[in-house]
């Protein structure tokens, strides 16, 4: 008899232990499925005040000798600097091993649209 009312509970158990994990996931999956950028501007992660004491000369002075293909550097009136990087490249390696903005201008030639750096 002992070992029947043993077994009901030891289910018990494993059942609420179940519907607490569930739950537990469940609550994990709200959480992660949140967009961060809606947390941080809750939390206020000081972006908008760095972003506010920042500026830009008239004329950006774009540091030529330090691009990379993916990135420009500009020197900043208070004499800081700001990287911009972007998901592809911006730049391309010339003959001189020097970074060349890449001309991403369009021009139509009968059937072929194509740039001065490459066919589409």
């Amino acid at each position: 008899m002992k070992k029947i009312r043993n077994r009901k509970s030891m289910k018990k158990v494993k059942k609420l232990s179940i519907k607490t994990f569930a739950f537990f996931l469940s609550i994990v999956i709200a959480v992660v499925s949140l967009p961060l950028s809606a947390i941080a501007m809750a939390f206020g992660n000081g972006q908008e005040e760095l972003e506010s004491n920042v500026t830009i000369l008239d004329e950006p002075v774009e540091l030529i000798d330090e691009r990379t293909a993916d990135t420009k550097r500009f020197r900043m009136e208070n004499g800081s600097f700001v990287v911009a990087q972007y998901d592809t490249a911006v730049h391309y390696l010339d003959e001189n091993g020097r970074w060349q903005e890449i001309d991403n201008q369009l021009t139509a030639d009968g059937n072929e649209i194509s740039t001065s750096d490459a066919k589409i």
